[in-house]
């Protein structure tokens, strides 16, 4: 399965694979000049890979569900009170 990230600007939205989000991420690394910065950037994917984070199938789906849900009704929302009674 294919990873995608919707980007948003403004009402329109933007579609980016996992290998053009690697490429602009890389672009973007080789301009760093400040060390603490790039300890940042380090230290996290060294968490990130020593975790190995993984969602499953089901809750990736359940995530896309409700994205594509509130892309399709924005204003369709519940109050935290609703939420919080559950």
């Amino acid at each position: 399965m294919d990873s995608k990230t919707y980007l948003y600007s403004g009402k329109r939205q933007l579609l980016m694979d996992i290998n053009l989000r690697k490429y602009n991420f890389i672009q973007r690394l080789i301009t760093i000049k400040n060390e603490k910065a790039m300890d940042i950037l380090e230290q996290t994917l060294d968490k990130l890979i020593d975790h190995n984070y993984h969602i499953t199938e089901e809750n990736l789906n359940l995530l896309n569900e409700r994205l594509e849900s509130y892309l399709n009704n924005p204003d369709d929302l519940m109050d935290w009170e609703t939420s919080n009674k559950d």
